[in-house]
Formats: C-alpha cells, sequence, structure tokens
C-alpha cells in the first residue's frame, strides 16, 4: 500500500498559520520497492512537491527523484520497523 496526503496551509482563529491534511490518495502496490513507490509517486503526486517521511531507505535513492525530502522520525529511529514494517 502507497499514500499520499496533501498537506495545505491555513491561518487559525488567533492568526497562527496551521497545517491540515487534505486530499488522500492510496494504491495497492505489489511491494516496498523503489520502483513500485517511485510509480505511485510520479503517477499521484505533482512534480516539485514536498514530501515529509519517516525516513525508511525505501524513499531515498530513486523513488523520491525530483522531490525536497523532509525526513523526520519520531521515537527510536533503530525500533521503527516494530511500529510501521515495511
Amino acid at each position: 500500500m502507497a499514500g499520499a496526503v496533501a498537506v495545505l496551509p491555513y491561518t487559525a482563529n488567533d492568526g497562527r498559520r496551521r497545517e491540515r491534511a487534505g486530499r488522500v490518495r492510496q494504491q495497492v502496490t505489489q511491494n516496498a520497492s523503489e520502483e513500485s513507490i517511485g510509480a505511485f509517486v510520479r503517477a499521484n503526486v505533482e512534480t516539485g512537491s514536498r514530501f515529509r517521511t519517516d525516513g525508511w531507505r525505501g524513499y531515498f535513492d530513486t523513488a523520491l527523484t525530483g522531490y525536497p525530502h523532509l525526513v523526520r522520525v519520531i521515537g527510536s529511529p533503530t525500533q521503527g520497523h516494530q511500529s510501521a514494517p515495511h
């Protein structure tokens, strides 16, 4: 399963800029290879869009080529595979 969520900025009632989830795209993939993820990204995400990911290695080499990529690991990076196995 591959998924992408559009992150949309807005101004909250207190005047601060915030972000919220927008459009969601999901697709069943044959596997979690760079090829499968890259094909999903190219078919569903505008070129130049920024990516925020959990830092899984499958995103790095070719899957997100041409997209700015921010990695955010929450908790222990050595135990990420236990909470979100690929």
